[in-house]
Parts: C-alpha cells; structure tokens; sequence
C-alpha cells in the first residue's frame, strides 16, 4: 500500500503538470515497500494468517499486523502443518492486547513439545492511503521526505566518484533513508524482545 499520494508529492514540488507523473508513481511505491520493511509491520488493514513457533516457556507472541481489529482464530498444534489443532480461548488461554499486537499465552505446552500457535486475524495499520495519512501523518509526512529527496536524487542515486585535473570528488553520497525518516519510523517500528 502507498503511504502517500501523487497529489501531496505534486503539491510539495509546485507540479502542476503530468510528466513526472509516472517517476512519482515509481518512487512512492518503491519508498513505502521501504517503509514497511523498516517498520516490521503490515501497513495494510487486511486478513492475515501466521504461524509462531512456541519456544520452551515462551508466552508472548508479537503479531506483524496491528493494531489488531478481530481474532478469527487461535489455534496450538505441536507441528507447523499438524491437522489436528486444539483451538485457544480468549481470555482463558491468551489475551490480546490489540493496540500492540501482541498476545499473552496463558497456558503452558509441555516441556518436551512447545509447539506452534497458528494465528488468523485481521488488522494493520490502515485499510487505504486516506485512512493511513490521517491516522499516521508523521510517517506520511517522512514518506513525502523521502520521495520528494529521491525526486532530487534521481539522476544520482549512487555515490559518483570522478577524477578531473588530479582531483578526485566523491559526489553524492549513496541513496539511503533520511536520518530524520528513519528517526520517524523507529517511533512506530515492530519491536520483538
């Protein structure tokens, strides 16, 4: 999902006509694919279904969609693709913090088997761009940051190294994320301990 539009892009650079359409295009997409890696996180408010491996005495189980909206289903097997799944109850066997995404097991799977906890929920960030620019302006805000910075970038985005007279200049430096982009993101980044 894009984390911001064409029209806010346009705005920022006084762009009044359609050329850079198509390379605006280009770099929002390319800059939120960045986003959500560097977050950890589905920004998308959609179905998800993920499987955890349960550690020995582990209870906590960091989802990658939040915050969550609704849990279709939880259910503990002691193989990945075992088909005989014991489904979990709310708040008997786990609870879940939904602003967090995360959820507390509340049983104990054996010593010797910890097994795995299959998870079908629905939940992330934003179910469209308009959605996600109100509810996370700052990390718009960095997205429009960025592309407009790639825009300027575009004809250089790797370090250029040229030797003129005995001189070598080393140019731009290479295309990476803002300092202060990345700053943003890290305030709203998945954290699993």
């Amino acid at each position: 999902m894009d984390l911001t539009t064409k029209a806010r892009i346009k705005a920022l650079r006084g762009i009044t006509n359609t050329d850079s359409d198509d390379l605006i295009d280009l770099l929002i997409a390319g800059v939120s694919a960045r986003f959500e890696a560097v977050l950890g996180r589905h920004v998308l408010d959609d179905n998800y279904t993920e499987t955890y491996e349960i550690v020995k005495a582990g209870k906590v189980i960091w989802l990658r969609a939040y915050p969550v909206d609704s849990i279709d289903s939880i259910a503990y097997t002691a193989e990945p693709n075992d088909g005989t799944a014991s489904s979990l109850t709310a708040d008997e066997e786990y609870y879940l913090d939904a602003e967090a995404g995360i959820i507390r097991l509340r049983f104990s799977p054996t010593p010797y088997d910890p097994g795995y906890v299959k998870i079908t929920y629905n939940g992330g960030m934003a179910p469209n761009v308009t959605a996600f620019i109100a509810n996370y302006p700052e990390i718009a805000a960095a997205c429009d940051t960025q592309v407009t910075h790639e825009m300027n970038r575009r004809n250089s985005p790797g370090s250029n190294i040229t030797t003129r007279d005995g001189k070598t200049d080393f140019g731009s430096p290479e295309l990476n994320l803002l300092r202060g982009v990345r700053e943003v993101l890290g305030t709203f980044a998945r954290t699993v301990l």
